[in-house]
């Protein structure tokens, strides 16, 4: 086993070389952009473009593609939970809660009126993949 052995190949595929590539991409991405003005998210967005299979073709789309744009879009909801000013969010209230019953309450009411609306218990075979789920096969879904 040679400790050396840089035989790499476009698009990576050892895990060990994807890992260094993301880690020094979450290093460096955002001193560079941000010496551009660009916002740190936006530039790990731009990053994570160019090195997929539609940018410089870099990494191929596997699984451990698929789990870092997963952890990536995790950590950018984390960093929008942290620039949330709480302070204007208590003031504004009422105002949220409205939305939230216009903008997800209806909706929601409408749908789970729609399951029941025949009298049966749960009638959810109509959307057999409803929320990603298959409930069919449960014993739940009567279809």
């Amino acid at each position: 086993m040679n400790l050396f052995d840089l035989n790499l190949t476009l698009p990576i595929s050892d895990p060990t070389w994807v890992f260094f590539l993301v880690l020094i991409i979450i290093l460096f991405a955002p001193m560079i952009l941000g010496r551009l003005h660009i916002p740190h998210i936006i530039g790990m967005i731009l990053a994570g473009v160019l090195i997929g299979e539609h940018g410089f073709h870099v990494l191929d789309r596997d699984s451990s593609f698929e789990l870092f744009g997963k952890v990536g879009l995790y950590y950018i909801m984390f960093l929008a939970g942290l620039e949330m000013d709480m302070e204007d969010f208590k003031k504004n209230r009422m105002e949220l809660v409205a939305l939230h019953a216009t903008g997800f309450g209806r909706p929601s009411q409408a749908a789970w009126t729609e399951i029941f609306a025949d009298g049966q218990s749960l009638r959810i075979a109509r959307w057999p993949n409803l929320y990603g789920y298959d409930w069919k096969n449960t014993g739940i879904g009567d279809g």
